[in-house]
Order: C-alpha cells, then sequence, then structure tokens
C-alpha cells in the first residue's frame, strides 16, 4: 500500500488532522490535554472517514501535550483501529510512548519518521 496525498485536513480546537487512504495523523496543539471528551470527537471523524473499514493512527507528537491514560483503554476498544504509531522528536517522546504503550492494548510503536509510523500501519493493515 503507498499513501497518496491526504485527503483532508481537519482542525479542532485541540488537534489537527490529516486524513489518508488507511490512516490517519493527529498533530495535538501546544498545552492541550487530551481526555474523553476529545476522544468522542475523534471517534466521530473515525465514523465518517473510515466508516466500516480498518484503519491506523499516527500520534505526531510534535508538541508538548497531557493524556489522560484512561483514553488509551477507551481507544483499544474502537475495533477498526488496528494500531497507533507514535511519530517521536526527540528522546522523550519515545520514553513516553514506550511508558504508554501498556496502556493501549492494540500494537503501540514509536518511531523517528514518519515513512517508518507509514510502513508499520501500512503492515499492521495488511494481516
Amino acid at each position: 500500500m503507498n499513501t497518496k496525498s491526504p485527503h483532508k485536513t481537519i482542525v479542532l480546537s485541540f488537534t489537527t488532522l490529516t486524513i489518508y487512504d488507511n490512516f490517519l495523523v493527529s498533530t495535538i496543539h501546544e498545552g492541550k490535554l487530551f481526555d474523553t471528551p476529545q476522544l468522542e470527537q475523534l471517534q466521530e471523524i473515525f465514523d465518517i472517514y473510515f466508516p466500516a473499514k480498518n484503519f491506523g493512527f499516527i500520534a505526531n507528537r510534535k508538541y508538548d501535550y497531557t493524556v489522560n491514560p484512561v483514553c488509551y483503554t477507551n481507544t483499544s476498544a474502537i475495533d477498526r483501529m488496528v494500531g497507533m504509531a507514535v511519530l517521536c522528536y526527540s528522546d522523550a517522546n519515545y520514553q513516553t510512548a514506550k511508558f504508554t504503550k501498556p496502556f493501549f492494548r492494540k500494537p503501540l510503536e514509536a518511531f523517528f519518521s514518519f515513512k517508518e509510523c507509514e510502513d508499520w500501519i501500512n503492515q499492521l493493515l495488511l494481516k
């Protein structure tokens, strides 16, 4: 699977989403808290753009933000989401991703390039 250009960019109050054929990229804004209300907004986006197909999620950790760990457990319940790749920009990002991995009950891996994230998601979608 080769990723083409994104189909759409959506700016919400807490994140910017970039929608591709088989996955979406979320860049949460600086200093934001990602909690249940924000997850509910994402679920609406998932239902619109991936209503009947599996997809992957790339968390672009470009900025510092906080995630309520309960959201990882709740996100794991989204059947169509095959896994989450975390795009890291520093060792601290990478360590945070590794720390959160046990909370997420699906595949979650951290990478330092978009291409690695994309390739990993596409491999999950082939399974």
